[in-house]
């Protein structure tokens, strides 16, 4: 029964800890469109480029790219393309809002979301 108890304890508080780290993510997300859509560049590439200045030895780290209609990359985290290529993002049209658990080659994990902006998919 202990064993039982732990073991559900311990699903409880991973999927609990999942679920946060999700809640980050989609806030995350929301107040880089509001940066967007406001149109302050400035504040949108010193937001992006300094996203992990605090977390230089912590396990988490977050990145960004905003890109735009053709795909053509606007803004991005330094060191984002060596640690997620664009090719393991999920498909900006089929999963809006979505999140993705990718594990990279150096067995990293990470969330993945893609959101498109804008009446067509853009601001």
């Amino acid at each position: 029964m202990l064993i039982f108890a732990s073991g559900f304890l311990y699903w409880i508080l991973i999927t609990t800890l999942e679920k946060e780290d999700e809640q980050f993510l989609d806030s995350r997300i929301k107040f880089l469109e509001r940066l967007l859509q406001a149109g302050d560049r400035e504040a949108l590439e010193r937001e992006i480029s300094q996203e992990n200045v605090g977390f230089t030895n912590s396990q988490y780290s977050t990145y960004s790219r905003i890109l735009n209609e053709s795909g053509i990359t606007l803004h991005e985290t330094p060191g984002m393309d060596q640690e997620t290529p664009s090719a393991v993002f999920p498909d900006s049209r089929e999963s809006k809002g979505k999140i993705k658990k990718w594990h990279s080659a150096d067995n990293k994990t990470y969330l993945l979301s893609v959101t498109r902006i804008g009446s067509d998919g853009f601001g």
